[in-house]
């Protein structure tokens, strides 16, 4: 059974008469409940039987419906309180203002649009918190009640108006069919309807109740019927509440659901660095390099013989001195973060510091690339070629006469020009240019770079340049205590460096724009 609770407030006691009426249900007003706020239009019936208590507990019963009225405003009704020590408590916290809310129980509501227009009220509850603020209730005289166990274990519940007896079936056999010829020996009694001054329509009689299979024993008390009755009723019960407290997410549950940890979010792949590869690299160890290189190298020539003077040119060498440059990044953490460790952020901060690291060298490196490299003048570019293919055969042209070129450093655009020609055509050209059979480049390489000059392409052979880093595995980690600030000193150090050994191993081109427009190629020295 589906049920829906609906609450009304205003409660006013009369000890003397022991009874209260007022508005039970009121139309065209909206209540809370957990189903979301509702309103009750005319159609709600009310069932035969309606019993009140404490609190929507029907273990602790306090009276009952003695009569109602079904008005345009809603239905109204008066309750006879019984003479017990609950009766007397309820009387005197109404009188109080301590319970001034009435709670009616409806089964099978039937509701269109937030609107109830159907459903059966069953059961009355005296509580605290009502679904309706406007619906108030009044006392009324409807005279004491009082319930009274008779020798065969029926409930006879007593009212100035109306007498009432309840009794108890059990189930383990039905009980025997009404005989009609003896019914009509025995005349039919009738009950007097409960009545109260300020109501309109009379309760009808109370139905019976069958006890549990097996259950002989009879009823002790009213208190023990009305039990029964709960117990009877509540098996297949499911019933929604009105008038609860609103208990949601932002105001309590974000205090107490857990919330789920998954860590450092993605913020893209790690960098890794792709310009440093494609040079010779060494070992650090010292923050300054010294070498030296061939100004005019010696050279031979042909030789008479018969004692005449062997050829000798003038040769010269100058030094070359290239410092090391210095990279760091270090931070104060709060010691807290070190003595309850979180160690996915400590270790997630040397990572970061290392990308760092990574992609600082990697530019460093390109830029000495790019500084120590011979420019060159693009040729002009064939039909049908691309100028961007045009612009990589010229620069592979002016190293191929020092080294077979390994790499091509490309600007974006360059490389967008490159992946839209065909790769048979950028191969054949190479190949062509560069004397290669087969058509074989081997491992030589074409890299993107977003930081690149627009239209500016960098050819260069491995052994022209050599990066420098302090070995051991750079960078180096730091880690020290700061315990005049209460905290740990981490950081990140690292050495590097790039020399360029021969600047006819590195061309640069650059492709004027719209990529293809070229002139006569020509080479010249930075």
């Amino acid at each position: 059974m589906t049920a829906v609770i609906l609450t009304t407030r205003g409660l006013v006691a009369d000890r003397d008469a022991r009874t209260v009426t007022g508005t039970l249900l009121p139309y065209g007003e909206v209540g809370r409940t957990n189903l979301g706020p509702l309103s009750a239009g005319p159609g709600v019936q009310v069932a035969d039987v309606v019993r009140a208590n404490v609190g929507h507990d029907r273990n602790v019963p306090v009276g009952r419906l003695a009569a109602f009225e079904d008005t345009d405003a809603g239905i109204t009704g008066t309750f006879a309180v019984s003479a017990t020590p609950k009766g007397d408590e309820l009387l005197a916290e109404v009188a109080a203002g301590d319970r001034d809310g009435l709670s009616v129980e409806i089964d099978d509501p039937q509701i269109v649009d937030g609107v109830m227009t159907g459903g059966t009220l069953t059961w009355v509850g005296f509580v605290t918190e009502p679904a309706f603020a406007s619906a108030r209730l009044s006392a009324a005289d409807a005279g004491n009640t009082d319930a009274t166990v008779n020798d065969d274990g029926s409930v006879t519940v007593e009212t100035p108006g109306a007498t009432v007896t309840v009794t108890v079936t059990p189930t383990e056999e039905p009980p025997p069919e009404p005989d009609p010829a003896a019914a009509e020996d025995e005349p039919e009694e009738e009950e007097e309807p409960m009545t109260a001054p300020t109501t309109a329509a009379a309760r009808p009689a109370v139905p019976q109740l069958r006890a549990a299979q097996g259950d002989k024993q009879a009823i002790a008390s009213l208190h023990d019927f009305v039990s029964r009755w709960s117990q009877a009723k509540r098996a297949n019960d499911v019933r929604l509440l009105a008038a609860l407290v609103d208990v949601t997410y932002s105001t309590v549950g974000v205090n107490v659901v857990q919330p789920q940890w998954i860590g450092e979010l993605w913020s893209g792949s790690p960098y890794t660095r792709v310009i440093v590869p494609l040079i010779s690299q060494d070992n650090l160890t010292s923050l300054t390099i010294e070498s030296w290189r061939w100004v005019t190298k010696p050279v031979m020539a042909e030789y008479a013989g018969d004692k005449a003077p062997v050829p000798s040119a003038a040769i010269a060498t100058e030094p070359v001195s290239d410092d090391a440059k210095r990279y760091a990044g270090a931070h104060d953490i709060d010691r807290a973060m070190v003595d309850f460790p979180n160690p996915a952020f400590l270790e997630g901060y040397y990572q970061a510091m290392t990308e760092s690291y990574s992609r600082l060298t990697d530019t460093a490196a390109l830029t000495a690339l790019l500084a120590g490299a011979t420019t060159v003048t693009p040729g002009t570019v064939p039909a049908g070629i691309s100028g961007a293919a045009a612009g990589l055969v010229d620069a592979a042209l002016a190293v191929v006469e020092t080294a077979p070129p390994t790499f091509a450093i490309v600007a974006a655009d360059v490389y967008r020009s490159l992946l839209l020609t065909p790769a048979e055509d950028v191969l054949g050209l190479l190949s062509q240019s560069l004397g290669l059979e087969g058509g074989s480049l081997g491992g030589f390489q074409i890299v993107p770079r977003a930081d690149m000059t627009p239209a500016t392409i960098l050819v260069g052979t491995r052994s022209a340049a050599t990066f420098y880093e302090l070995g051991g595995g750079a960078p180096i980690r730091v880690q020290a205590l700061d315990i005049t600030k209460g905290g740990v000193d981490a950081g990140v150090f690292g050495y590097a460096g790039t020399v360029i050994h021969d600047a006819d191993g590195l061309a640069k081109v650059t492709v004027a724009p719209p990529v293809g427009t070229t002139t006569t190629a020509a080479r010249s020295k930075n």
